[in-house]
């Protein structure tokens, strides 16, 4: 009985089904929501018989709260293509402003 398993993205993301855990903890980010979602789908398959949790580390002022919103911008960007004009309009200027926010 596997109570958590930790993995980076590299080994959790592909060619590994995960059913025997029911807690699967991260412990990066990847450059794209979509590895996010395809290493979780790992403990999502067939013959999972519990619910499963996903935890991300998220430290305060660190490379990974950038790699998190990074992620998160290309996820609206991803979902507002998909949508009306006037989303994925918002979600380029919300994405030039965050850019470009430091810097000027």
């Amino acid at each position: 009985d596997c109570k958590l398993i930790i993995l980076n993205f590299k080994s959790g993301g592909t060619g590994l089904t995960l059913t025997a855990a029911s807690r699967v903890a991260f412990i990066e980010f990847p450059w794209t929501f979509s590895d996010c979602e395809q290493a979780e789908d790992r403990a999502h398959r067939n013959g999972q018989k519990n619910n499963v949790n996903c935890y991300y580390f998220l430290g305060k002022d660190t490379i990974d709260k950038y790699m998190y919103d990074v992620i998160q911008t290309k996820k609206n960007i991803a979902n507002g293509v998909t949508g009306t004009d006037d989303q994925v309009e918002e979600n380029m200027v919300n994405l030039a402003m965050d850019l470009f926010r430091d810097k000027l």
